[in-house]
């Protein structure tokens, strides 16, 4: 009988309302006797966990069949179960719910069979979501940085969400990076990462979580910041009044390794919204500084104290100099009472005569518990009422009235730390129908409500209480249901909790009228929980109440914790970290720098996260009335049953909410009433001669119309008929002509009415006073319309004080805050506008849109005082120790626990450590303490130096001794470095008990490369050691001039049959490389001609590449070449991986240059508009990396559709935005390059975006058939390639013609074929010289229709050449060159019988000669696809190289070397003088001018900035014609426009000094167009007073810099 089976198979169809499974249930069962059912279910379901239905029959002579289901809103049966019960005996059903749910329109239907038959059914609603939880491994990163997140999914019970989810992160504009999913769910976590480009977008990230039907972010913050080495806290009482004379604040600093810092501080306190006025206060500090802030000296700088206000703490330590910023609120509170509120957290509506009645209010401070013990007084006035009749006089008709008369009661009650009291009174009275109850803690707060009676006649009822206040997890709480009435049979206790029925039990009723359970409290009734009594009566009356728990604790039952066996160690020692979970939980670790804490924890997630994800499943506890069948109750539940049951808060059948007058009135006769008071409604006085008393509203008032009501001679009428219109005496009102009156005194003419409103005839109160919310209004002939919060007042010469007011006229005077004043010759004092002072105007609009002036303060001698700064958190010091130290997963065994040993990093910090699980029994539990290590040596060194300077340059190294030995310490430093390891530089220092003192060393290396420098401390004399440490840093020195790198590389085909292959390379050195330096050669020999492209896609050319198009050039070459590797089946594993970041690197930074159309330009928002030919280009990219990463479908959708708009009707295309590339674009932005271009990207992205295929294909013939008229007027070599390229993608009839003209127009040299335009500088170089770009572009384009024309053996030599440009690194000179020359390589490569599987008997046999130098190698099938490298010597002058065999293989010859000079160009011009200079800041000027015949293309400039300084960003930010500039290590590159000859670029660039490096040396400027780099200038620029500036001009305090000579600095 207690078996409980699934029915209904899901999807099986609902018939009917009442033919609820009787195709299922076939049982031939006794006629069922006349019973009673009883329902309760929660009203709210999730998606994956199960429903509870609690089912009680009565008065059933055998067993019920009970089938529940759940139906969609196509009546398909979704879930369903079936249970037999027993009449008396309470039974819980549970109906398991599917994951993934859809969102629709759910009912739950009964139906019951056998000794009972009944149907009914509810509407249930859905709700689709989940708990989501995002944690990070940080809440800020920089470029290059990875993005670990963790996303958990979990069921109201804190079980694991076992459906589907996906995982979104989009960029600081909104556009989505990475998509994830959607994935099943597994241990209810899913895990990823990010890796971020080295030039993302910046700004707010977030991390988005889909799953059901919501949606859940977590945001993170790009951008360059720093970690600080200290925190600083502020320490602030929470209460402090404005009556306050003082305020005591204190500051704690320490380092993360939990020393104190020592140093000074800082405290600025201010308005925000006003900057000119603050208070400033220093003091020193030794971990700890204490303030105390007079009131009076904040108002005396200006400071308004009466709201809240900024506290600004800034803290430098003495030992690094180094300092730190916090902000924080000081919170104002009006006055000592405001502070409390108190509030009912039980709200019970109706009281049972004979019955007591509870309600639960909590009592809170500042919004938190009071934290302490205490009492309320509690008064309550209980309303008797009686029927009477009232016998008229003057022959008019008797009535009915009400006799009412009170009692009351008073006491008191307690109230615990949490502020929880119990409120309980009895209510004995028969005819009691009304109770007011009032409680007080003394003047601070107070609350009262009206009750009314639940019944005015006898009836069965029960009430529910609790017996404590204290509801904690494992606390007991009795449950006590009083009855009316005795009760028979089972009564029953439910608990329901998060849409969940948690516990439920029954007792049997034999007359008793009062019952009780224990009720233990666990972690399931977490937040808040109801707590239910039912019981069905004899008389098949359904009675039930309930209560609301509050129950504080965590809702976790898997309870974790964390532990290290230490506390406190050093850098380098293993510790070990202990875990408790429940057994076989899924644990989470994270282990991360405390530093990355200072600067935010919004990365973590806390047991209050947890605690609001369970809330937001809790129901809502606005009211706990009787429950009503079939319907919702406030209880979050839903009650079936064919009982009696009640609907209502109160009855219908109260005497004292009805229309009957309160006494019994004499009628008189119509008049006025003339100097009369009227009191809380009851009006006494002359009325004619007669008295008597208002009488209450009546139901049929709104049928009169209000002139009725306001005429004389209808007064006594109206008064028991109009009371909607004209007399609300119960409330306190009276109703008259001209006048209304509403709770309050009015007394005649020129009378005072307090707290109220009156409008008269015209609205018009002569001479009168009025005190309200709104102030206090005094004077004759004032206006009134409306007064109060927020209220009118209109005339001439009043004056108003107080809040909220408005002001509309001539020579009003408001003083105080928050007033507006509107018209001419106003005065306002107070805060919030605007100040003008002596020597420093301002005049403008007022803080609330008054206009006028402010008296404000100025500084002496008529200059305002300067604006406070705003706050810059994160310009602090870097340090390049991991901020993520563990993050990893584990499972726990049975034994439940888990142990971790792990060797700690190097940081002297301390490590925070996170750690949750999941479960699949117990659910969810994290660790509620952050545990953490902190590594901390009590004597250790710092060392900080510049990453890099240049040869011939002198740099400080500052070396920070930390001494936390109880003594005063010697130190004896040594540094060493690799430039000299014999020599040692010695110096010494003292370094008092717990501080920290720094050194300077002068370092002036005398080679070039990475210097390792490392530094040794030793605390003690001669004979003792006492403390010892030692750390190393690298400094890279690098030579005097600019890095050229070139080679010289041929594509060889060798056979037996003919001759062999023989050159000689000639390796002259350059007549102007760096003296001193040595060149580095190398010789590369690959059998495969793909692979020295392979090798180098992380930096196929070596320019910057910060706009839209140069991104693209280490994204689009990773498709071709991916596609490439997986033809041959060469595609591993890690090459992939490789592939796969270099394409979510490109994707990231190319979304930095998207407009909001869709469309994509050079330098994006700063561009006036798209650009049709990048836009082409992106999209093309894009299209064909989706089959390797995620690209947004609104991208791809918003970039064709913006492109597909810019056609003409003739099939060409024209650039709308910048011209970038003017070789494409014949410098105009439009013609048939343009045209061609954009046809080939459409047709090569077709499949990206089917949705847009149709009018992709008709775009693509419209630009065919306007090619078609172009081609006999093509003679450019680019121009012919590009179009005939596309003609042949087309298959247009005209694309034979045209490859003929592009036979016609090659250029042939031996066995190589290439185009070329003619009049374009080649670049010579010492190997080998170099073709333009634009030449290299055509070739490939003409290879490309070689190989769609099928002319693969014609094609061999235009690769031939194509291999002979390219450049070290596997590309050629700019981007597009770079771009559509590997295309066709690899698709020629994909497509070639020449390869070395292809080739019987392959080998390759090189030997390369010199002067001393031999060395030979063969390329065999087992190693053609590597690169096989070999040094030459610097000696050698030439190198001869012959090869043997059959097959293919490449050979290059690459040279590195620098040169230092400047050369010229006979296109562009280049300058940069120095305009200003100082030891710590230098201006140049650089210009750069284009002398061409006809316009450049995008122009950069690349400047080599002074070692030890920084660009500053303002200034480069403040001037328009640098479109874009990007820093990379001691390199800034600018952008610019393209530029018509003649015409030139001029800007000013200003670095400031960032490390400490002298005797700088001259640096190089570089200009170049930047599709053409042949075109390329070089200048020299250098700063006299820094090449004379010495150690001392900037370390005044070096000890070998006393009474010495100092250098003169100018500046």
């Amino acid at each position: 009988m207690d078996q409980q089976t699934t029915c209904c198979r899901p999807g099986s169809r609902l018939l009917g309302l009442s033919a609820i499974f009787i195709t299922l249930l076939t049982l031939n069962l006794p006629s069922p006797t006349l019973g009673t059912y009883y329902v309760s279910f929660p009203r709210s379901f999730v998606s994956g966990s199960p429903v509870d239905l609690y089912i009680q029959v009565t008065e059933a002579t055998s067993p019920v069949n009970v089938v529940a289901a759940i139906v969609d809103g196509n009546r398909m049966v979704v879930s369903s179960a079936i249970k037999a019960i027993l009449s008396g005996k309470p039974e819980r059903i549970q109906i398991d719910v599917p994951d993934d749910l859809p969102t629709s329109r759910y009912v739950i239907a009964v139906n019951g069979t056998g000794g009972l038959s009944f149907y009914n059914e509810a509407n249930l609603t859905y709700i689709n979501d989940v708990i989501v939880m995002i944690q990070t491994d940080k809440t800020r990163y920089s470029a290059g940085q990875t993005v670990r997140y963790r996303a958990i999914f979990l069921q109201p019970d804190l079980t694991n969400f076992e459906g589907n989810a996906s995982i979104s992160i989009y960029d600081g504009k909104n556009n989505r990076i990475q998509l994830e999913g959607p994935h099943r769910v597994l241990n209810g976590v899913i895990e990823g990462q990010l890796n971020l480009s080295r030039e993302p977008i910046y700004g707010d990230w977030k991390i988005q979580a889909n799953v059901l039907d919501s949606v859940k972010n977590k945001s993170f913050k790009v951008f360059d910041y720093v970690l600080p080495r200290f925190n600083v806290e502020l320490i602030i009482p929470s209460d402090i009044l404005t009556t306050d004379q003082t305020i005591r604040i204190a500051v704690k600093s320490s380092f993360t390794f939990n020393t104190g810092v020592q140093g000074s501080c800082t405290l600025v306190v201010y308005q925000e919204n006003d900057r000119y006025h603050y208070y400033s206060i220093s003091t020193p500090i030794n971990g700890l500084a204490n303030f105390t802030i007079s009131m009076s000296d904040l108002r005396s700088q200006g400071v308004d104290t009466s709201h809240n206000m900024k506290l600004r703490a800034t803290v430098t330590d003495n030992s690094t100099l180094l300092s730190f910023t916090t902000e924080k609120d000081i919170i104002i509170q009006g006055n000592h009472d405001d502070q409390y509120k108190l509030q009912e957290i039980m709200i019970r509506n109706g009281f049972v005569n004979g019955l007591n009645y509870t309600t639960y209010l909590k009592l809170t401070k500042n919004g938190k518990g009071p934290n302490m013990i205490g009492a309320l007084d509690v008064s309550v006035t209980y309303y008797s009422v009686v029927l009477s009749t009232c016998h008229q006089q003057y022959g008019t008709l008797d009535h009915q009235y009400l006799q009412i008369s009170t009692s009351n009661f008073n006491g008191q009650t307690t109230f615990g730390q949490n502020g929880i009291a119990v409120v309980t009174f009895p209510v004995n009275g028969i005819n009691i129908e009304k109770v007011d109850l009032q409680v007080r803690y003394t003047t601070a707060a107070d609350f009262s409500k009206t009750l009314y009676s639940m019944s005015k006649t006898p009836t069965d009822v029960l009430k529910v209480t609790l017996s404590s206040a204290e509801m904690q997890v494992g606390n007991v709480v009795t449950v006590t249901a009083e009855s009316s009435k005795p009760l028979y049979g089972p009564v029953t206790s439910e608990v329901y909790c998060r849409n969940r029925l948690v516990q439920f039990e029954s007792t049997i009723a034999n007359g008793e009228t009062t019952f009780r359970w224990k009720v233990l409290l666990t972690n399931d009734m977490v937040p808040f929980s109801y707590i239910v009594a039912s019981h069905i009566t004899s008389g098949r009356w359904s009675l039930s109440d309930s209560a609301f728990v509050q129950v504080d604790g965590t809702p976790m039952k898997n309870k974790v914790q964390v532990t290290y066996n230490t506390s406190l160690t050093e850098p380098g020692q293993f510790v070990d970290m202990k875990i408790t979970a429940d057994p076989l939980s899924m644990v989470y670790v994270m282990v991360g720098d405390e530093r990355n804490r200072l600067l935010g924890n919004e990365k973590d997630i806390f047991s209050d996260e947890v605690m609001d994800g369970v809330t937001s499943f809790s129901n809502n506890h606005a009211d706990n009335g009787y429950l009503n069948g079939q319907d919702e109750s406030t209880t979050g539940l839903i009650t079936l049953t064919d009982g009696s049951v009640f609907n209502t808060n109160h009855a219908d059948q109260l005497f004292i909410l009805g229309s009957l007058p309160t006494s019994c009135q004499q009628a008189g006769y119509g008049g006025t009433m003339t100097g009369g008071t009227i009191t809380g409604g009851t009006m006494s006085g002359s009325l004619n001669g007669q008295t008597g008393t208002c009488l209450d509203k009546i139901p049929n008032c709104a049928a009169y119309a209000a002139d009725l009501c306001t005429t004389a001679s209808y007064r006594l009428w109206a008064t028991y008929n109009c009371a909607d219109h004209c007399n609300l005496c119960a409330g306190g009102t009276i109703t008259g002509t001209g006048g209304t009156m509403t709770g309050g005194t009015m007394t005649g003419t020129g009378g005072t009415m307090t707290g109220g409103t009156m409008t008269g005839t015209g609205g018009t109160m002569t001479g009168g006073t009025m005190t309200g919310f709104g102030g206090t209004m005094t004077g004759t002939g004032i206006g009134m319309s409306e007064f109060g919060s927020g209220g009118t007042m209109t005339g001439t010469g009043g004056t108003m004080t107080g809040t909220g007011g408005t002001i509309t006229g001539t020579g009003g005077t408001i003083t105080g805050t928050g007033g507006t004043m509107t018209g001419t010759g106003g005065t306002m004092t107070g805060s919030g506008g605007t100040m003008t002072g002596t020597g420093g105007a301002s005049t403008g609009s007022l803080a609330w849109g008054a206009t006028g002036s402010v008296a404000g303060s100025v500084l002496s001698g008529g200059s305002m005082r300067p604006a406070l700064d705003a706050l810059q958190i994160g310009q602090l010091l870097r340090d390049k120790f991991p901020e993520t130290w563990i993050w990893e997963k584990h499972i726990v065994g049975v034994s439940g626990e888990l142990h971790i040993t792990k060797q700690l990093p190097d940081s002297i910090t301390s490590w925070n450590t996170t750690v949750f699980a999941t479960n699949y029994a117990t659910g969810f539990g994290i660790a509620d303490n952050i545990s953490k290590v902190t590594v901390k040596k009590s004597f250790f060194i710092t060392m900080d130096l510049p990453d890099t300077i240049v040869q011939g340059e002198e740099c400080l190294l500052q070396i920070t001794v930390f001494n936390y030995l109880p003594e005063r310490q010697e130190v004896v430093i040594s540094v060493q470095h690799s430039d000299d390891i014999h020599q040692t530089i010695p110096t010494a220092t003292v370094v008092q008990p717990n501080e920290g003192h720094s050194t300077f060393v002068r370092l002036t290396p005398n080679i070039t490369g990475d210097v390792n420098i490392t530094v040794r401390a030793k605390a003690g004399d001669f004979f003792t050691t006492v403390a010892y440490d030692s750390l190393q840093k690298t400094l890279r020195v690098r030579p005097n001039g600019v890095h050229m790198t070139e080679n010289q590389q041929h594509l060889i085909h060798v056979h037996p049959t003919s001759s062999n292959y023989n050159k000689s390379v000639s390796l002259a050195k350059p007549n102007n490389i760096v003296p001193g330096t040595e060149r580095l050669i190398h010789l590369k020999i690959t059998g495969d001609f793909m692979v020295p492209s392979i090798d180098g896609l992380q930096n196929l050319i070596n320019r910057p590449s910060g706009c839209g198009e140069q991104n693209m050039v280490n994204f689009a070459p990773d498709v071709f070449i991916s596609k490439y590797l997986k033809t041959v089946n060469k595609f591993t594993p890690l090459l992939k991986k490789t592939v796969i970041e270099h394409l979510e690197f490109g994707y990231q930074n190319e979304l930095r240059n998207k407009h909001s159309d869709g469309s994509f330009s050079a330098f994006g928002n700063s561009d006036r508009s798209g650009s049709t030919w990048l836009t082409a280009f992106v999209m093309k990219c894009f299209g064909l990396a989706r089959s390797m990463i995620m690209i947004d479908d609104n991208i791809i959708k918003e970039g064709i559709n913006w492109l597909l708009d810019k056609q003409k009707t003739d099939g060409s295309f024209d650039e709308p935005g910048r011209v970038i590339h003017t070789n494409m674009q014949s410098g105009t932005g439009h013609g048939a390059a343009l045209t061609a271009f954009i046809m080939i990207s459409l047709l090569e992205n077709r499949d990206s975006y089917s949705a847009a295929q149709s009018r992709m294909n008709t775009s693509a013939l419209k630009s065919m058939a306007y090619l078609e008229t172009q081609l006999s007027t093509i003679h450019d070599a680019y121009t012919l390639a590009i179009t005939c390229y596309g003609l042949v993608l087309t298959r247009s009839s005209q694309s034979s013609m045209c490859f003929t003209k592009l036979q016609a127009a090659s250029s042939i040299d031996g066995e190589l074929t290439y185009w070329t335009s003619g009049g374009r500088v080649k670049r010579s170089g010492v190997l080998h010289t170099r073709a333009p770009a634009q030449d290299i572009e055509s070739t490939a384009y003409a290879l490309l229709t070689y190989i769609e024309m099928n002319k693969m053996a014609e094609a061999f030599s235009i690769v031939k050449w194509l291999v002979s440009q390219r450049n070290p690194s596997g590309g050629f000179q700019s981007t597009q060159d770079t771009v559509v020359s590997l295309q066709a390589l690899a698709r020629f490569s994909e497509l070639s019988t020449i390869g070395p599987h292809q080739t019987p008997n392959y080998n390759v046999h090189f030997v390369g000669i010199g002067n001393g130098f031999n060395h030979q190698y063969d390329v065999t099938l087992g190693n053609y696809d590597v690169t096989h490298t070999v040094p030459i010597p610097d000696s050698l002058d030439s190198l001869s190289i012959s090869a043997t065999g059959h097959g293919v293989a490449v050979v290059d010859v690459i040279m590195s070397y620098y040169v230092q000079g400047s050369t010229s160009s006979n296109f562009i011009e280049v300058t940069a003088p120095v305009s200003s200079e100082s030891i710590n800041s230098v201006t140049i000027d650089p210009c750069v001018r284009w002398i061409g015949p006809t316009a450049s293309g995008m122009i950069l400039v690349e400047i080599e900035m002074i070692t030890g300084f920084r660009h500053n960003v303002d200034v480069l930010g403040s001037q328009p014609k640098i479109k874009r500039y990007e820093a990379n290590g001691k390199s800034l590159a600018l952008y610019f426009d393209a530029l018509d000859t003649g015409n030139q670029h001029c800007v000013k660039v200003t670095m400031e000094r960032s490390d400490p490096v002298v005797k700088s040396q001259a640096c190089h400027v570089v200009a170049y167009d930047y599709y053409e780099p042949t075109h390329q200038a070089v200048t020299v620029y250098e700063s006299g007073i820094l090449k004379r500036s010495t150690v001392c001009d900037i370390c005044p305090l070096c000890t070998w810099c006393h009474g010495a000579h100092q250098s003169v600095i100018v500046g």
